[in-house]
């Protein structure tokens, strides 16, 4: 599965308001605000926009971005039927936690990154945010935006060969190993609770579900279903040694009016930092990819994502 990382560019406000501490969901909103009045005439005719053609439009770029239908012959489509939800192959994330008030001038760093075929719709996505910036803004007091800097897009391939299926792919372990949270994580306990505290078990459950659901959906024929055993790497993570003195988790939440479904809902879940001794090794491969990719619910709006450190 390709994976296209751009880096280098900023949101600059080019208006003052109130910002909200996470922009991720806002960023997303207004991204997605045009696709709620439909595809553009040459799809709405049986016509297509070809990506990096100069007929491509940015309403079809942004749609196939976030909200791609199910690609003919995966075998995540073939398991969930043509009902399921398909994980989009975009994040957009914000640099956090924003500025209580944006000024004129001032910069927020912004990453995107998009898998399989949603990087052939790069330029026209980021023409399309730059567009969402100048015309809606974010937030109640619409803040205006516009995308500055020089994009560097970096190509990575990830290959289900990559990720160990189990212990034994992998021997050995590393001494300590580090994870801090970039962006707010949204996991649910086995109760329905939001985690406030995640441990490792739970970061691997979710690392391997995201990494391996995704690769499903847009390895552009080399997504076969992964075959991790799910259980045993999660027995693995449990014989890790947790750091209490390194924890830094606390909870995080936010108010956020959806424009797409009609309401208001309070994002609940955590930040912070974790760290644990003797961690096997077959675990990196699938908390490294998870890290980039983003985990848990709103990952397309950027959270979910960390960095790892090893000693």
């Amino acid at each position: 599965m390709r994976v296209l990382t751009v880096d280098g560019l900023s949101l600059e406000f080019v208006s003052a308001g109130r910002l909200a501490p996470w922009l991720g969901p806002a960023v997303r909103g207004t991204l997605a605000e045009p696709l709620r009045r439909g595809r553009c005439p040459a799809t709405a005719g049986g016509g297509r926009c070809e990506p990096g053609s100069p007929e491509a439009c940015v309403s079809c770029a942004t749609y196939e971005a976030l909200a791609p239908p199910v690609p003919a012959g995966s075998p995540l489509g073939r398991a969930r039927g043509a009902g399921g939800g398909v994980p989009k192959p975009v994040s957009l994330a914000p640099a956090g936690p924003a500025p209580d008030w944006a000024a004129p001038g001032d910069r927020l760093l912004f990453r995107l990154t998009l898998l399989g075929p949603a990087a052939a719709h790069m330029d026209a996505l980021l023409a399309a945010l730059d567009g969402a910036g100048r015309d809606r803004g974010l937030g109640p007091d619409a803040v205006r935006f516009s995308l500055a800097g020089i994009a560097r897009p970096t190509t990575h391939e990830l290959i289900p060969a990559a990720l160990p299926g189990g212990p034994r792919a992998v021997p050995g372990t590393i001494p300590r190993l580090g994870l801090e949270l970039t962006a707010p994580l949204f996991l649910t306990g086995r109760d329905g609770t939001p985690l406030v505290e995640p441990d490792l078990p739970g970061l691997v459950r979710s690392a391997v579900r995201t990494v391996g659901t995704l690769l499903a959906c847009w390895g552009e024929g080399d997504g076969e279903l992964t075959r991790a055993d799910t259980a045993s790497l999660i027995a693995a993570a449990e014989s890790a040694r947790p750091l209490p003195a390194d924890a830094r988790w606390g909870s995080f939440s936010q108010s956020h009016q959806s424009t797409r479904q009609g309401r208001r809902r309070t994002l609940r879940g955590c930040g912070g930092a974790g760290a644990w001794a003797d961690v096997p090794a077959c675990l990196l491969p699938w908390l490294l990819w998870a890290g980039r990719l983003g985990c848990g619910k709103d990952r397309v709006a950027g959270a979910g994502v960390w960095r790892l450190t090893l000693d």
